[in-house]
């Protein structure tokens, strides 16, 4: 199951998306294909493009900037 609460489209086309229920953020590439995740232990809500190694995620009801880095490059 998915609770999709925020999607986010970078500047090179890839997508951050939030997953509320499996409390992770997912990176996709253009063909929707899962690059990388990060796990959260608190609720997600929207998630922000800041600069090519940060977002920044809202938790719970807070703000926080999270690395991801560089967002640009999926993981492999």
């Amino acid at each position: 199951m998915l609770d999709l609460r925020c999607v986010c489209v970078l500047p090179d086309g890839q997508i951050l998306v939030v997953d509320m229920v499996n409390k992770k953020v997912k990176l996709l590439d253009q063909q929707f294909q899962l690059g990388s995740h990060c796990v959260v232990t608190a609720d997600l809500w929207h998630i922000c493009y800041i600069t090519a190694s940060e977002v920044a995620v809202t938790v719970d009801a807070n703000v926080s900037k999270r690395q991801w880095g560089p967002v640009y490059h999926s993981q492999e």
